[in-house]
């Protein structure tokens, strides 16, 4: 599907997409709960232009390969998003996520302003996030049978915020953070996995009473300082 302007979907029903390409040079809005299952070869690219990309329902990319989606505006996921393959995402403006995340597999979430998840996330495979600023009010998680790497990028000095525990129903393999901004780590417990190592390169702020887990021979690295609130 391609040159259009808009694709906007009402509140009622739902949205089944098949093709493995659309793309509209405007906004795309989905009012209802959304499922792609890609083309031919499984995979699914979606792309908008400065309106923006909105799933106001449920998401659910079952794709066993790639779900892209390259929004030139926000990108927004009001409803509960699960990829079950490979997930490459990235915004101008905002990525925002207000309801529980899953990624099955890799994933690349990328904003070139903030990037914000509300709502529970779970990475089934390595993840990275990059953001002006990066938020998580609520709980990271490794899915289960499996520990796995969460690197996050800031950029100009931005804050990376930790508002819910990490790790503490799975274990993460490493988180890792870039040499930018600052660390804000309001999580009562960060877990990782035996072998699993923790490294926050720029400065962290402890915002609460954090525990940190490491019960085997992975190392915990503070590159920059650390301070309480």
């Amino acid at each position: 599907v391609s040159g259009i302007d808009s694709i906007i979907t009402d509140a009622l029903g739902s949205t089944a997409l098949n093709s493995d390409s659309i793309s509209v040079t405007n906004l795309l809005n989905f009012g209802d709960n959304v499922t792609a299952s890609g083309g031919p070869g499984g995979s699914t690219s979606i792309t908008a232009g400065p309106g923006g990309i909105t799933f106001s329902g449920t998401s659910d990319f079952d794709s066993t390969a790639t779900t892209t989606i390259n929004s030139g505006g926000v990108l927004s996921f009001v409803g509960n998003s699960t990829f079950d393959g490979v997930a490459d995402l990235d915004a101008t403006n905002d990525l925002t996520f207000s309801g529980a995340a899953t990624f099955a597999s890799s994933s690349n979430a990328n904003s070139q302003d903030a990037a914000r998840f509300d709502g529970a996330v779970t990475v089934g495979g390595a993840a990275v996030v990059e953001g002006d600023s990066i938020t998580f009010n609520s709980t990271i998680d490794s899915a289960s049978g499996g520990n796995q790497d969460l690197t996050l990028n800031s950029r100009g000095n931005g804050a990376t915020t930790f508002a819910g525990d990490i790790g503490g129903t799975q274990a993460l393999n490493s988180l890792t953070t870039n040499r930018d901004g600052s660390v804000k780590l309001g999580a009562s417990q960060l877990k990782l996995d035996r072998a699993g190592t923790l490294n926050f390169w720029d400065d962290v702020n402890l915002t609460a009473d954090v525990t940190i887990t490491n019960d085997g021979t992975g190392a915990v690295d503070f590159g920059h300082t650390g301070d309480g609130a």
